[in-house]
């Protein structure tokens, strides 16, 4: 194997009884892949953000026989608006790096950029964050700060859990926001 395809990440956490984390992450999807594909008969890789296929395939390092790849069930023309947002509305900017994200600045400018958004978007909004690392942090950020507030009234704000059963309680939550009151 290729050393490039792996990273090493040492965590130190000072205090009394110092914590160190160390974690050996594989970055090449083909590693993991190859070794679940091998012993199986079928894959079937269902999802709305695996596209393009063949991209998906040399990434995983496999040859797929059968694909089935249909076209959105929304109109993407008129029912979405991806943005990527490079400053907060004081105009600091906002590097979603992991250091920058830990700090406050960035934490109340992403905010402020947030709830902008949601002042102004009708209907639903989602939010896409790289780790629930940063979403415990940021909601954390924002409770204290009283921002989680004026995300409340503006929409209703439904975080993502990271077990299934929570999730899919939450999903229906969700969907029932945009059915009611189209704003979630």
């Amino acid at each position: 194997t290729d050393p490039e395809d792996y990273t090493c990440l040492v965590t130190v956490v000072a205090g009394p009884q110092p914590q160190v984390t160390f974690a050996l992450h594989c970055m090449n999807a083909a590693i993991g892949f190859g070794h679940l594909s091998k012993d199986v008969r079928a894959t079937v890789l269902t999802s709305g953000t695996l596209s393009p296929l063949p991209f998906v395939a040399s990434e995983l390092g496999h040859r797929f026989t059968h694909q089935l790849q249909t076209s959105h069930v929304i109109d993407t023309a008129t029912q979405v608006c991806a943005l990527t947002v490079g400053s907060a509305p004081d105009g600091s900017p906002l590097r979603g790096t992991f250091l920058a994200s830990q700090s406050e600045g960035y934490q109340d400018g992403l905010g402020a950029a947030v709830l902008a958004l949601c002042q102004v978007i009708p209907q639903g909004v989602l939010c896409f964050l790289p780790s629930y690392a940063l979403l415990a942090s940021l909601v954390r950020r924002w409770r204290r700060t009283g921002l989680w507030g004026h995300l409340t009234q503006a929409k209703k704000v439904v975080v993502e859990p990271q077990d299934a059963v929570r999730f899919q309680a939450a999903l229906k939550v969700y969907r029932r926001a945009c059915t009611l009151a189209g704003d979630a």
